[in-house]
């Protein structure tokens, strides 16, 4: 709801997130698992390998930031969201950590990009 609450519901309003929904799910799980397979599931274990708990979530998250930095605005406007990222990153990793599964971040992830593709890729009518 907030996802779309920015683009002032024009896609849900307008009928066109319906038309893409197929394509929005399938896009949203395969890309969920991948960046969490690599990201929780590979580079995360090596960083604490080599640094520790901390240091490990810690650069994990910064590269999960640095990965998503500028992709749709400007260099400087996405700055905000690419630290809110990197912060959320740290967190989801430290669960992960903990639980020692992905499943769930998975699925996490999975609602979020659903969200943001939603508001974001479906045309506003």
């Amino acid at each position: 709801a907030l996802m779309q609450a920015g683009v002032g519901f024009a896609p849900v309003m307008s009928g066109l997130v319906f038309t893409l929904l197929g394509a929005i799910l399938l896009a949203s799980i395969v890309n969920a698992a991948v960046e969490e397979v690599i990201f929780r599931g590979l580079i995360q274990p090596s960083f604490i390998s080599a640094g520790g708990v901390a240091a490990g979530l810690w650069m994990t998250g910064l590269l999960f930031g640095l990965m998503h930095w500028g992709l749709t605005v400007g260099v400087l406007a996405a700055l905000p969201v690419s630290l809110a990222l990197g912060f959320g990153s740290v967190i989801w990793g430290k669960v992960t950590y903990e639980t020692r599964g992905l499943g769930w971040a998975i699925v996490a992830h999975f609602l979020v990009d659903v969200a943001i593709m939603a508001a974001f890729f479906v045309p506003k009518g």
